[in-house]
């Protein structure tokens, strides 16, 4: 839906201009249109579609102001005096992508799949990179598909491979991971509806993945199909996305992914940790600290045995109490990171900067200097300017 706006707004900043250079009477038909943007905007659609239809008749070439029409039309449910207005449009601008999507969508509402596809073809043609395009005429094509069963045009594969075009384009596109996996459950032969299958598997995935991007009904189904295991590979589909989405900059689906794994992972699940860690940075770099805090504390409750990741959370949750000004609780973490066996230069360095905090500088220099010889410069310069060596007394004779 933000694609239309997004063609509205684009095709709106011309028609200023469009309506002023028409048939001599240009000035009235501009004033017309304006009056008429603002009584829909005030939700005065009766009189929008007054002030649209004055304007056209004093210019009748402007396809935009038939679009305009059109929705106050389709605000009022008056779907075929949208439609004709729509059609217009078309006419008069082949090419108007906003509006081919809105008569898709009216038809494909209306149930007239036949037009609804005819449109959402020629919007995959003029627009081959928007995944909402293959989304929708994937959805088109399965609707057609549930309403004429006996005589069905498309198959199965031809839905899901656009379904499929749509996530390549556009991995956000929950709706889409979520149909095409009830196409896929559709498609089942008796064989494969078995649970553990290479095919019930994708299903599961997709309902997953479609529920970690907030997909409500794709909850309520992976329930019912999947149950509540969720298997490890799934798991792991699920985190490598998160990453992938977080590369790309969309931390928000991303932190709803980690999320997603956390709230469904086993305890001993590995991809569990991994999920913590990230959303605690994620945490981290929102300056929610508290919150990160709290992941890592539940890292360290969830490791039975000594091991790399415990050792982490101690240090990272130290670096966190740093940020409250919670001295000492930074310490005891980096000190326990330090017993368990995290003997790396940023754990001293973080614990000599919170020593010099705490003016202790004798500890701070002692710990810099550890940091210094196991390569860290950042310590070294430190070491320099707090920590002048003492110089010795001359021994007289």
């Amino acid at each position: 839906m933000m694609k239309i706006k997004i063609y509205f707004f684009l095709n709106n900043l011309l028609i200023i201009n469009l309506l002023t250079y028409t048939l001599g009477k240009s000035q009235t038909a501009a004033e017309y249109y304006n009056s008429g943007i603002q009584f829909h905007q005030q939700g005065q659609y009766n009189e929008a579609i007054w002030a649209f239809g004055q304007s056209l008749s004093q210019a009748p070439q402007v396809a935009q102001v038939y679009a305009a029409r059109g929705r106050a039309y389709m605000q009022k449910n008056q779907t075929v005096q949208a439609l004709a207005d729509f059609d217009q449009t078309l006419a008069l601008q082949p090419q108007n992508l906003a509006i081919l999507a809105e008569r898709a969508l009216l038809q494909l509402r209306l149930g007239w799949y036949e037009g609804a596809l005819q449109d959402f073809d020629r919007l995959v043609v003029l627009d081959p990179q928007a995944g909402w395009n293959f989304m929708m005429r994937a959805e088109a094509k399965y609707l057609a598909k549930g309403l004429f069963k006996k005589n069905a045009y498309y198959s199965y594969y031809e839905i899901v491979d656009d379904f499929t075009q749509a996530i390549r384009r556009d991995p956000s596109l929950a709706f889409a991971f979520r149909r095409r996996a009830q196409a896929q459950l559709d498609s089942l032969t008796i064989a494969s509806q078995m649970p553990g299958t290479r095919a019930w598997e994708a299903i599961c995935n997709d309902l997953f993945l479609a529920q970690g991007l907030g997909d409500g009904q794709a909850a309520e189904l992976s329930q019912q199909i999947c149950g509540k295991q969720i298997t490890q590979q799934l798991m792991k589909k699920a985190y490598e996305l998160a990453e992938k989405k977080q590369t790309w900059q969309n931390p928000r689906e991303a932190f709803q992914l980690y999320e997603e794994v956390i709230k469904q992972g086993a305890s001993d699940s590995p991809y569990l940790v991994k999920a913590l860690f990230q959303r605690a940075e994620m945490k981290n770099q929102a300056k929610d600290y508290q919150g990160a805090i709290q992941d890592y504390t539940l890292i360290i409750a969830l490791q039975n045995e000594k091991n790399h990741a415990q050792q982490s959370a101690y240090f990272r949750r130290g670096v966190a109490y740093r940020q409250l000004n919670m001295y000492s609780r930074a310490i005891d973490d980096f000190d326990q990171a330090i017993k368990l066996g995290y003997d790396q230069a940023k754990v001293y360095l973080e614990r000599a900067n919170v020593y010099q905090l705490l003016k202790q500088t004798d500890k701070a220099c002692q710990d810099w200097q550890i940091a210094a010889d196991k390569g860290n410069a950042d310590a070294q310069i430190l070491l320099n300017e707090f920590c002048p060596k003492k110089k010795k007394k001359r021994r007289w004779f």
